[in-house]
């Protein structure tokens, strides 16, 4: 479970994250036949669903323009510092490499023993590079900051309200004890009859027409559901 509180009322709810699936993209997959794009891959719309969404939420629309040498400039600061009540609001950081957000107005809390992977967002705005971290959201007191690289020269981002900044995902703290082992020869062979059966599973579909135009698809949605029964 993920808990959260705003420092201002009027920041936007974390939401589910979703695909960005662009119009060009659905207009190619729903194609006669179809095109491969990436919402007929469920490995990628599981991934990208992954967790909750954090925004911009300040009424401040911003602009960061990066100048060369590690020198950005920020349109709007004074008024984004007033609003937020953050005197480094937007701030530089490793030598000039990235920028970031300290206080986004989020604060996060997750179980004991669980922490945040924070994640670049589905939609981001251009130019906006987030850097993957962990948050330990079990303990940490401030609100959730953000990270991203710094625009290179004449690069700007635009971030307005509600424009997506990270995706926040819980998960367990990694233990120490956590190893990685080869697999034993009765895995192996499991591994092999199930690979076995699913290309044939595979071979099965072929010369049949498919609405999505994508046999791997429809076989992995498959096998994925009697898995899911299976281990339920």
């Amino acid at each position: 479970m993920l808990k959260f509180s705003k420092a201002m009322g009027y920041l936007p709810d974390p939401e589910r994250s979703r695909p960005y699936i662009t119009d060009e993209e659905k207009e190619l997959g729903t194609a006669t036949p179809a095109h491969p794009v990436p919402f007929h891959c469920k490995p990628w719309m599981d991934e990208q669903s992954l967790g909750w969404t954090l925004f911009y939420g300040y009424l401040t629309p911003i602009t960061i323009i990066g100048l060369g040498d590690g020198q950005i400039q920020v349109e709007n600061f004074k008024k984004l510092q007033a609003e937020s009540q953050v005197k480094d609001i937007v701030k530089r950081f490793f030598s000039g490499r990235h920028v970031g957000i300290p206080a986004t107005g989020y604060s996060l809390l997750t179980e004991p023993n669980w922490v945040s992977l924070m994640l670049p967002p589905t939609h981001p705005p251009a130019g906006y590079e987030l850097v993957s971290g962990v948050l330990e959201t079990d303990w940490y007191p401030l609100e959730t900051p953000v990270l991203f690289r710094l625009p290179a020269k004449g690069v700007e981002i635009k971030l307005e309200y509600k424009t997506e900044l990270a995706r926040v995902v819980p998960m367990p703290r990694r233990r120490e004890s956590a190893v990685a082992v080869e697999m034993s020869g009765e895995e192996h062979e499991a591994l092999l009859e199930r690979r076995a059966a699913y290309l044939r599973a595979l071979e099965e579909t072929e010369g049949k027409p498919l609405v999505s135009g994508a046999q791997l698809k429809q076989i992995y949605h498959k096998w994925s559901a009697e898995r899911r029964r299976e281990t339920m």
